[in-house]
């Protein structure tokens, strides 16, 4: 039976019927038949009038703040192991054991997160990070799903853990300005999954899936699926019509359904079992990995086009979460392997389709930023012309982590990195000033890098910083933008560039030669900020076929 009911008992203590499990099992869904059919269902009265006034759920109050502004993404953030808050001062200390963590999610904006755990939940701000709500039950209490709706003050509830709150088979709806549970969705099997939008409701069971409408809970679309254990299901969050992507019926495939235009899609988008997916919010692009988790691939929902597909390594992973930017310009791949990889996309979410440098024919393979044997890629195996993550993130390995892009103020006139951040009155960009600051604020401590008890020697660190900013970096950098940066845009290196920074490279190292044989470094027999200046590129260079322009010049090796 699905039925809609509302629950009436306050909390912090509200328990589930006792009718529904006379046997007080531990696990409360045992003795429900497997069955995933809904019946008929009933809207109460008492949820009729909680929302008769608020027909529109844009219309739900929202608790704590309004939505939080929208802003450029920044870098990605990872949630692991759940923290507990401090107890403050006027509370006792407290003698249970840490909380078991049971569920952890981000909101649909991704500013804030829940934690469901063996005694309640927990919602948390992501930036600044601080706990911002909890509930916690006397009896039981443990929550194995907690879904929220952006910031407002409905969340969805299902029990779970050895002594679960609410049977797990019931998705029960709960309003925190109303301070109960308005309504809750019954079936025959355990509840894998929800997910939130402003107008619907979809329940993901083992086999099944169920969207309902927000405001009356009316049943308006069930869906079969492959095993879906994991409870797999992805929703559009724009303003626009619900998209939503869940297993097909196949290994390896996911179905799409664009209820605007009543259209339905299943792509076959790998071999093996899917594993995880995402979806854009505007429900454009799809992401996916299988349980082999060595490729992640991007899609096109509309018509099932592969437009892109990356590789996360050589090995065997379980992915455990995938994640775009706002922009859909990076997405994040988090693994049991302790790594978050962030990739480049190539594609316009706002009309997916693939960079223009890459035919159609090969729009599944992208060059490798590092591999120079991508024009075989014919030839050799396809991991050698595979496309690589641009940026890695070292986690604990084997821990579980879900990961997302958030959202901040932009500091930064350019939006460029780096940035440098000191307390709260100080933001400083563009890596030379920072450098600068780093070595003022500690001369006294560490390393003298600008020579500051010597006016003269002050002075030729500031001469030779000058050179490496006007001469030395702008020969040197399209050297290095050509064999490192272009093969990401999925490019190769352009020889003509090459050809004329080399031979500028030579005259400045010409230079650099004759300076270096009077002294140890640059500004004179001393280590300085100037010859700090030049190692990033340098570093970069000498991994180039052209590393031979410094190598036949001994003394140009920094550092004599």
């Amino acid at each position: 039976m699905a039925t809609l009911s509302a629950y009436s008992s306050p909390w912090p203590d509200p328990s589930p019927d006792s009718n529904l499990n006379p046997n007080s099992n531990p696990n409360p869904n045992s003795n429900f038949i497997s069955s995933h059919e809904p019946a008929q269902l009933e809207t109460l009265d008492s949820f009729s009038s909680a929302s008769q006034d608020q027909q529109d759920f844009d219309s739900f109050p929202l608790s704590g703040q309004d939505r939080p502004d929208m802003f450029a993404p920044t870098n990605p953030i990872t949630i692991s192991n759940f923290q507990p808050s401090q107890p403050s001062p006027s509370e006792p200390t407290p003698l249970a054991p840490p909380p078991s963590l049971l569920h952890l999610s981000f909101n649909q904006d991704h500013g804030c997160f829940a934690a469901g755990i063996d005694h309640g939940f927990r919602i948390y701000n992501c930036d600044p990070f601080r706990e911002i709500f909890r509930r916690d039950f006397d009896r039981g209490g443990g929550i194995g799903v907690v879904e929220m709706l952006f910031r407002c003050n409905i969340l969805a509830l299902v029990g779970g853990g050895p002594e679960p709150q609410y049977p797990l088979n019931k998705v029960m709806i709960w309003d925190d300005h109303q301070s109960r549970c308005i309504g809750e969705l019954s079936f025959r099997s355990e509840v894998r999954s929800v997910k939130l939008r402003r107008d619907r409701i979809v329940v993901v069971l083992e086999q099944k899936i169920f969207v309902y409408n927000f405001a009356d809970l009316k049943l308006l679309h069930q869906i079969e699926t492959i095993a879906n254990p994991k409870g797999l299901c992805a929703v559009s969050q724009g303003s626009g019509s619900l998209v939503l992507v869940c297993p097909g019926l196949q290994k390896g495939q996911v179905r799409v359904e664009h209820y605007a235009s009543k259209r339905t899609k299943f792509i076959m988008a790998h071999d093996s079992r899917i594993a995880c997916f995402a979806l854009t919010q505007d429900g454009q692009l799809l992401a996916t990995s299988s349980s082999k988790g060595t490729l992640i691939r991007l899609f096109n929902t509309l018509d099932g086009t592969l437009l892109q597909e990356v590789r996360r390594g050589a090995d065997r992973a379980e992915i455990y979460s995938l994640a775009f930017s706002s922009n859909a310009q990076w997405l994040a791949v988090s693994s049991d392997k302790g790594t978050v990889h962030v990739f480049n996309l190539k594609v316009n979410s706002g009309s997916p389709r693939i960079d223009k440098s890459r035919s159609a024919s090969d729009s599944g393979v992208a060059t490798s930023p590092t591999s120079s044997l991508s024009f075989i890629r014919g030839v050799l195996p396809k991991y050698f012309s595979s496309e690589w993550s641009v940026a890695q993130f070292r986690l604990v390995e084997a821990s579980p982590y879900i990961v997302a892009f958030g959202h901040q103020k932009n500091t930064v006139p350019f939006g460029l990195i780096p940035v440098l951040e000191d307390g709260d009155d100080l933001t400083l960009f563009e890596s030379r000033a920072i450098t600068a600051y780093v070595a003022e604020k500690f001369k006294e401590t560490g390393t003298d890098l600008i020579r500051h008890k010597d006016i003269k020697e002050a002075a030729l660190v500031k001469v030779w910083i000058e050179v490496e900013s006007q001469q030395y970096q702008p020969a040197i950098s399209p050297i290095v933008y050509q064999y490192f940066v272009a093969p990401i845009q999925g490019k190769s290196p352009d020889q003509a560039t090459v050809d004329a920074s080399v031979e500028k490279l030579g005259k400045v190292l010409d230079i650099y030669e004759a300076k270096l044989s009077e002294s140890k470094y640059l500004a004179g027999d001393f280590y300085s900020l100037a010859d700090l200046h030049h190692l990033p590129y340098t570093y970069y260079f000498m991994k180039t076929p052209c590393a031979s322009l410094v190598n036949e010049r001994p003394m140009s090796r920094l550092g004599g």
